[in-house]
């Protein structure tokens, strides 16, 4: 395939590139092209672009803006008469062999396709067959420098800018909803109103488990009255009951309650302990003064993690 990325106007042009030749292409969009010029930033460096523009004076305008943000871009012109179509000029009407000589003529390099990247990194990392893989696709191109691409897209721009396994990687976890998990001995009272409120305050930013080493038949019932009081979270109707650390998966935070000795490990980048008192067999005041803290907590959590402080 061809090394350069090759820099065109519109999407009909993408089609005729390569419909002639293998290799990567970038629209500017016309006139556009000064709110595109981030995006061809990332081929130039990693793997040089060759600007491809219609054989007229707009598209005479645009090379010239690309080419004085990009000096040492190669350049591949078509004759007017090899664009011309019924009236209308463009590399859109160019044919296959008019599009191959004009790259040959700009000196353009051909590697071997790259397959570092495949389709499992893509679904691993929720950017396919996910929910959100649209938003996810969206960040990771902000974060990489090549725009928003749907998921064939993405894995040849993967491929094909240059990109290395630990730029991806750092980038993903960049953008990536955290896991975290609330965990104590029994997982029945303070790490269960950790979830409920981490999902009800930080679903946007992180996802929330619970765990404990040991499990009870039911989640502190008095735990489950104060929460629909105040709330109005059924937890138990919303699917929540006591797990083991096994019945939940790898998170990036742990969040022990206050076990101190005694706290489960489980294995993660970044750990802190609440240090809060088990309010079972407490009053209601007891009761709601430590599920107010668990809600400061989770706030306060949601907030550094906003922040890229953990």
């Amino acid at each position: 395939m061809i090394k350069e990325i090759i820099v065109v106007e519109g999407r009909d042009d993408i089609t005729a590139v390569k419909r002639a030749v293998n290799a990567e292409v970038i629209a500017v969009h016309g006139f556009s092209v000064k709110k595109n010029l981030e995006r061809i930033q990332k081929a130039y460096e990693n793997r040089g672009i060759i600007i491809l523009t219609d054989p007229d004076f707009a598209g005479l305008q645009i090379r010239r803006i690309i080419k004085s943000r990009f000096p040492l871009a190669k350049q591949a012109y078509i004759n007017r008469w090899e664009g011309k179509k019924d009236g209308d000029i463009g590399v859109e009407n160019a044919s296959p062999e008019a599009i191959i000589r004009a790259l040959e003529m700009a000196k353009c390099e051909t590697v071997e396709a790259s397959k570092i990247f495949t389709v499992n990194d893509l679904i691993e990392n929720n950017l396919t067959g996910h929910k959100n893989s649209k938003f996810y696709r969206e960040k990771l191109g902000e974060k990489l420098g090549i725009g928003y691409s749907n998921g064939k897209q993405l894995l040849s721009k993967l491929n094909n800018y240059g990109i290395i396994r630990e730029e991806f990687e750092n980038a993903v976890k960049s953008f990536k909803k955290k896991k975290v998990a609330f965990v104590c001995v029994h997982n029945s009272c303070r790490s269960q109103i950790a979830e409920a409120l981490g999902k009800l305050y930080g679903n946007d930013v992180f996802e929330s488990y619970s765990a404990g080493t040991e499990i009870k038949n039911q989640i502190n019932q008095d735990a489950v009255k104060y929460l629909k009081e105040i709330y109005n979270i059924h937890m138990e109707e919303e699917g929540q009951k006591s797990k083991l650390l096994s019945d939940i998966p790898n998170v990036d935070i742990v969040i022990t309650m206050g076990c101190n000795v005694n706290c489960p490990y489980l294995p993660c980048e970044y750990r802190e302990d609440w240090g809060l008192e088990d309010p079972s067999g407490k009053s209601k005041e007891e009761f709601y003064k430590t599920i107010k803290l668990i809600e400061e907590k989770i706030l306060s959590l949601k907030e550094r993690i906003e922040k890229n402080l953990l």
